[in-house]
């Protein structure tokens, strides 16, 4: 869905009119990424929020910022795309920032595009460029698009994308001034977050790295869901020339992802252990090397969050070209951690005959609902059945339930629930009570599950042994033992006259 929103000090400008903007701009190709397909069961939404009062860049060193507020999006961010305006006579003395609400910053370019003028002005960043901005070959006065960001715009994913939106840009060396004239956010977002599960692959097979050499290492990937929210990588890298290797990572569908290129100077071993992460605060093209010093985490110099949306199952591989003569390596392990999205599961439990749904965290028990079990005398025992019901629409999984609280010994599971239950689906499970002693005996039943904000689910429960019972006749019973007083009475004065007779 395309949509136009108004903030404060700009015009809404609709996505598509924007695309087409774009296009014109660049003069080829398609200047418009397209936001990755959303998880499975979810429902993803686009919209475009721009600012159009243009900032004067001043001839440095300067620094000037400009802000979107982002209102009436959901509240998970699953893409981010940037579009900039940037008229600029040397493209080198900027660097750009974006920072989100949350406070994320993440690095858009520093000191890129040499003395170029204007190649920034419409260019569109986006982690699924197949440029990283540090890689490309830059010509004056030509537009540079797409591009991807020297940190990775896949650090705000998850963040909730609602609130202010600052760009930064720092003009480091007099001389040349510019102007951002507008900018856009292209915000892509769930409604809420998604199912996730998180699994791991290494190689540990030992390869080579040989003088001006290209060697290949695969990790194939079985089992894991079908839908990638995140890969991380880690290399153990032994090499005498950082400067040396050109590393990049492929997907089974065939995506290519730039890991580094020509990064780390002359410095020894430097990768022997990095976490390559969008996340990370320092990109590689940024950090500050030191020989036999392992340098991590880094963002990469493009963005592993170009694989959001594939398939991961497949082979993956890790492609490192060595271009340099005069030093060598090896590749003694890599790592790939994958985390899937799947369709969220909702859980609700429901007890009483309606059935009538329990609060997560309800500690005041109530017959309505099931959770007060009432009068049960010593010896006797009472039950409930409650229902797990899966409002969402992926898998819920069901784990241990446990009973705690003051008497957890009074209230026992006789009926276990099932382990998993389907989108739309229930199962239920039986408490008994049995009073182990005369009053007021409560406890706490505790429901393991892996719902994103209701594990575990908790809710009291209670049951009340009176102890002996007193029985009081009833009006009937009163009646009878004065008929049967009364008619005594009437026979002894009927025998009493006959005797006088």
């Amino acid at each position: 869905m395309s949509q136009s929103v108004s903030v404060p000090g700009a015009r809404g400008v609709s996505a598509l009119c924007l695309m087409a903007i774009l296009i014109m701009l660049a003069g080829f190709g398609p200047a418009y990424a397209v936001a990755p397909l959303a998880p499975p069961g979810n429902t993803a939404t686009t919209a475009t929020f721009s600012n159009i009062v243009p900032v004067a860049i001043p001839t440095g060193p300067a620094t000037v910022t400009s802000t979107i507020l982002v209102t009436t999006a959901d509240t998970y961010l699953l893409d981010l795309d940037i579009n900039t305006f940037i008229t600029h006579t040397f493209a080198a003395d900027l660097d750009i920032t974006i920072t989100s609400p949350s406070g994320t910053v993440v690095t858009m370019t520093t000191d890129n595009g040499a003395g170029n003028d204007n190649v920034f002005n419409g260019t569109l960043w986006d982690d699924s460029a197949t440029t990283p901005v540090t890689d490309n070959v830059f010509v004056n006065l030509t537009l540079a698009s797409p591009l991807v960001v020297e940190g990775a715009l896949g650090a705000f994913v998850g963040e909730n994308p609602n609130g202010l939106w600052t760009i930064t840009i720092n003009d480091d060396l007099a001389g040349d001034g510019g102007s951002l004239d507008q900018w856009s956010l292209v915000v892509t977002t769930l409604a809420s977050a998604p199912a996730v599960t998180a699994s791991s692959f290494t190689d540990n097979t030992v390869t080579a790295i040989a003088d001006v050499a290209t060697v290949n290492a695969t990790i194939a990937v079985a089992g894991a869901g079908t839908y990638v929210c995140d890969v991380n990588l880690r290399t153990f890298i032994t090499h005498t020339f950082a400067a040396d290797l050109d590393i990049r990572l492929t997907s089974p569908s065939g995506t290519v992802v730039t890991i580094t290129t020509d990064n780390g100077a002359g410095n020894d071993n430097v990768f022997n252990g990095t976490l390559w992460d969008d996340s990370a605060t320092t990109p590689v093209t940024d950090n500050i090397f030191v020989n036999l010093t392992l340098a991590t985490p880094l963002a990469p110099e493009g963005a592993l969050a170009a694989f959001i949306g594939q398939d991961p199952n497949g082979i993956w591989t890790l492609t490192i070209t060595d271009d340099l003569a005069g030093d060598t390596g090896s590749l003694t392990s890599w790592t790939l951690d994958i985390i899937t999205c799947a369709a969220p599961s909702e859980i609700d439990i429901q007890g009483g005959a309606g059935p009538v749904s329990i609060t997560a965290g309800d500690a005041t028990p109530s017959v309505t609902d099931g959770t007060d079990f009432g009068n049960v005398a010593l010896g006797s025992s009472s039950t409930q059945t409650y229902t797990i019901a899966n409002t969402g629409t992926g898998t819920l999984n069901v784990g241990a339930i446990t009973i705690g609280g003051a008497n957890p010994g009074d209230f026992l599971i006789t009926v276990s629930p099932a382990a998993s239950v389907a989108g739309g689906g229930t199962t239920t499970f039986t408490v008994q009570f049995t009073p182990s002693a005369i009053g007021l005996r409560t406890a706490t039943i505790s429901i393991a599950n892996d719902d994103g904000d209701e594990n575990p689910y908790v809710f009291a429960v209670q049951g009340l042994s009176p102890g002996e019972v007193k029985t009081v006749p009833t009006m009937n019973e009163w009646g009878m033992i004065i008929f049967m007083l009364l008619a005594g009475l009437a026979s002894v004065y009927y025998l009493r006259r006959q005797r006088r007779a």
